[in-house]
């Protein structure tokens, strides 16, 4: 005797579409994404990320600030935090302290009507977390190369090599090293990172 066929789809809870909760709109990037895109600045500003956002551009030359325009703000209205510590000049707008690239735990851009303990700027805010240390023991050695041999021409070199007034391209030749390592000063209490 054959019995009957039956399925139940019981459906409990589904994502939010929209966030009712808070206006903020933020793009984060975690360690991985800090450590592996390329950084076009000579010193390795993961803040550079911050075009991959949306509602964000280039600074222009000549404009005063850091960091870019945020949703058509000019670029001084921008405000930098690492580990939730104020970090803005008093003289020009921009960061006080750079944040080396392998020390990024992870990087937010908040760009619109963020919430009130953030009320030091009207463009974007760049939020930087740093590492830190664990109950294991880890370190890095690294560097970074940049020369002739691994960029690509522009427009002007191009020409220049078209026409015969040059047989290669410009001599550029920039190398960064560097060392980070972190650990347990008491194991679950106190830990250390350096970079």
């Amino acid at each position: 005797e054959l019995g009957s066929v039956s399925a139940i789809v019981e459906v409990e809870a589904g994502a939010d579409l929209v966030k009712t909760d808070s206006s903020t709109l933020e793009a984060t990037f975690g360690e991985r994404i800090s450590a592996d895109l390329p950084v076009n600045t000579l010193g390795g500003d993961v803040k550079e990320f911050a075009v991959f956002a949306p509602g964000t551009t280039t600074q222009q030359g000549g404009v005063l600030g850091s960091g870019g325009s945020i949703g058509g703000t000019r670029p001084r209205f921008n405000g930098f935090s690492i580990d939730g510590v104020d970090d803005n000049r008093i003289d020009v707008n921009g960061p006080v302290q750079p944040v080396i690239q392998e020390s990024v735990a992870e990087f937010t851009l908040l760009t619109n009507q963020f919430a009130a303990e953030y009320g030091h700027s009207a463009g974007g805010l760049y939020n930087i977390v740093t590492k830190s240390g664990t109950n294991n023991w880890h370190g890095a050695l690294w560097e970074f190369n940049r020369n002739r041999n691994y960029d690509a021409a522009d427009n002007l070199q191009k020409q220049r090599i078209e026409s015969g007034q040059a047989t290669e391209l410009d001599r550029f030749d920039y190398n960064r090293f560097g060392a980070s390592a972190g650990g347990p000063i008491r194991k679950d209490k106190i830990f250390i990172y350096g970079a």
